[in-house]
């Protein structure tokens, strides 16, 4: 049992950690932008912004969390993992604690969860994060295109992403090609056959979540919840006195978050940020209300959801603990 709470000390410290370092990265990004900007002109700009505003984008991104949870415990399902709806709601944003680790990759901690509290293995829910990777940016990646295509714009910054999104919905769909992959990366290697031996259950996991009508119940609430931060991005803008249609606010938002995803930084920080500025002020957005957009944005979506990780994280810590606990009393 000590060990279990030191492990559970160790990922309550490294969270922090995280925590720390994005900030300090956001203070970063935020002090450069301002050096290259008018910063008496920003703040002008800055109380410009309504507590209704904010609450209003905490709403909105509560609704992309919400959808996302619940394609979370679609995919549960789909395992016939016996998690509860509730539960499931916590393990997923408690794994927004780890949102600003390289490539997200800390949000794995979402497995931790099922393996402490209720037995699963790694290779039985390593096919959850893929499936959860892959819905994002398909749901990413489709927005921008419509947007891009009714704007006339170039496809070009949007292009490597959307081949790489098509190759990874096809893989999921036919898994079984993926299945060759591993066997066929074994046959090069010929090392760590126990490595290739649980990809193997992992992708066998993942056939089960590649039936269609769970692929297009996750996509249709994939896109419900990132169309819900679009509209913030249009919503902010506005109230801020710049000018940009919806489809507009859409590529700035999808093409700045696939770019940010593709650098693998805690969050992708930096690389989302300038983006989603460089695209505004492409859409004829003034450069001190596209700055305000993005901070406003990136601090309701991205910060606040480390905030509410953060929030459950403990909770959910304490749960999958005594569930632990319960589960080898009881073996």
């Amino acid at each position: 049992m000590t060990r279990g709470l030191d492990s559970d000390a160790g990922l309550r410290r490294r969270a922090v950690i995280w925590l720390a370092g994005g900030l300090l990265a956001s203070v970063v990004v935020v002090t450069v932008v301002f050096a290259f900007g008018e910063s008496k002109a920003m703040l002008e700009t800055l109380a410009r912004i309504s507590p209704g505003v904010v609450l209003g984008c905490l709403g909105l991104s509560l609704v992309n969390y919400g959808t996302r949870a619940l394609r979370w415990h679609l995919y549960t399902r789909g395992l016939a993992l016996g998690v509860s709806l509730p539960r499931d709601m916590l393990y997923y944003v408690a794994g927004f604690s780890m949102t600003v680790t390289p490539g997200k990759i800390g949000e794995a901690l979402r497995l931790w969860f099922l393996r402490r509290g209720h037995g699963h293995s790694y290779e039985r829910t390593l096919a959850l994060v893929a499936a959860d990777r892959i819905a994002d940016a398909t749901a990413l990646v489709l927005i921008a295109l419509i947007g891009i295509a009714l704007l006339q714009a170039s496809v070009a910054a949007i292009a490597p992403m959307a081949v790489f999104t098509l190759l990874a919905v096809f893989l999921a769909v036919r898994p079984r090609y993926l299945a060759i992959l591993v066997g066929w990366g074994y046959g090069l290697v010929r090392r760590w056959p126990r490595l290739f031996g649980r990809l193997r259950i992992a992708v066998k996991q993942l056939a089960r979540l590649g039936s269609p009508w769970r692929l297009m119940a996750a996509l249709v609430l994939s896109l419900v919840g990132w169309f819900a931060e679009v509209m913030q991005v249009w919503w902010v803008v506005h109230a801020l006195g710049g000018a940009i249609d919806v489809w507009g606010a859409a590529v700035a938002f999808a093409v700045s978050m696939v770019l940010g995803s593709a650098t693998m930084l805690p969050g992708g920080l930096g690389g989302t940020e300038i983006g989603m500025v460089a695209l505004l002020t492409q859409r004829g957005v003034s450069f001190e209300i596209a700055v305000t957009s993005t901070a406003l944005v990136r601090v309701t979506t991205l910060w606040f959801s480390v905030a509410l990780g953060m929030s459950c994280l403990p909770l959910a810590m304490r749960r999958v603990t005594r569930d632990g606990m319960t589960r080898g009393a009881t073996a």
